[in-house]
């Protein structure tokens, strides 16, 4: 199927003016693997917008050359309310400005929801369940209201992603070496992604508190297999990571291309995309 680009209205803050959110989809909807990766959550963090174009490039070329085996939705600018936060000529966009807080956090945590609609429905085949899950928490989701701008982006990049198999957030620190966290459960994943993109450091969490998006679209399985253990297998079935490329400053071509190559290999080993990925390199670092 060809690429296509969608747009998603935010509601308008002011009369006249109006935002957008663009995502670019490769493969067949609803194929699986299902991978995700959205840029500048934090819109003065503008390393992973380059890797983000990076990245567009191989899926556009894996597109033609019928290599993209999933699904795939990138979202490189995914917040374009930040990217109009400018305070004396400088770049913020961490905090939104109409007091919700940090952009990256008080994503909707659907567990509760989803887990009084899950009771007694399981079986004894975890692909079944997976499948039971992700409509559940998509229809979970699909009720939630949002009526300002941050909300409706929330619910909107977390509708992109809350059915996938594999969700990238990319982001930076001040400054830093490459690093990513991921949640303590999803060890092996976050090794071997590491290692592709020769992190220097794998944080691993079992709280990251105040409802990142990583832990809203990974969090939901952890809790409901705890919550549901006895009733029916609970695969964890999304793994979620924040990528922190290196720092502010580093806004570098060479570094995009070589961060962007890096996922792609990941996703080739994941079976989303098709192809040879190479031997896996040795991780610079353990968790």
């Amino acid at each position: 199927m060809p690429t296509t680009i969608n747009r998603i209205e935010l509601p308008s803050p002011a009369p006249g003016t109006q935002r957008t959110l663009r995502v670019h989809r490769y493969g067949t909807p609803g194929a699986r693997p299902k991978a995700y990766v959205q840029a500048a959550l934090h819109a003065d963090e503008i390393p992973g917008l380059l890797v983000a174009q990076h990245l567009l490039r191989g899926l556009e070329q894996a597109q033609a050359e019928g290599r993209i085996i999933g699904e795939v939705v990138v979202v490189p600018v995914a917040n374009p309310i930040g990217l109009g936060q400018h305070v004396n000529g400088r770049l913020l966009g961490r905090f939104d400005f109409e007091s919700t807080g940090n952009f990256n956090r008080g994503f909707p945590d659907l567990a509760p929801l989803a887990l009084e609609r899950l009771r007694g429905r399981l079986s004894v085949d975890p692909a079944a369940n997976a499948a039971l899950i992700r409509e559940t928490l998509r229809a979970v989701l699909a009720e939630q209201r949002a009526l300002r701008e941050t909300e409706a982006l929330k619910r909107a990049l977390l509708d992109l992603a809350i059915d996938a198999d594999y969700v990238f957030d990319l982001h930076c620190d001040g400054e830093a070496l490459l690093h990513l966290y991921a949640s303590r459960w999803q060890r092996d994943e976050a090794v071997a992604l590491g290692a592709d993109l020769g992190a220097a450091a794998i944080l691993l969490e079992a709280e990251p508190g105040g409802n990142p998006f990583d832990e809203a679209c990974a969090g939901p399985w952890w809790k409901l297999r705890e919550a549901l253990a006895g009733e029916g297998p609970v695969p964890l079935a999304c793994f979620a990571t924040t990528v922190e490329l290196r720092g502010q400053a580093d806004v570098n071509d060479d570094y995009a291309a070589a961060d962007a190559a890096a996922l792609l290999r990941f996703l080739q080993r994941r079976g989303v995309v098709a192809g040879e990925p190479g031997s896996m390199p040795e991780p610079r670092c353990e968790p």
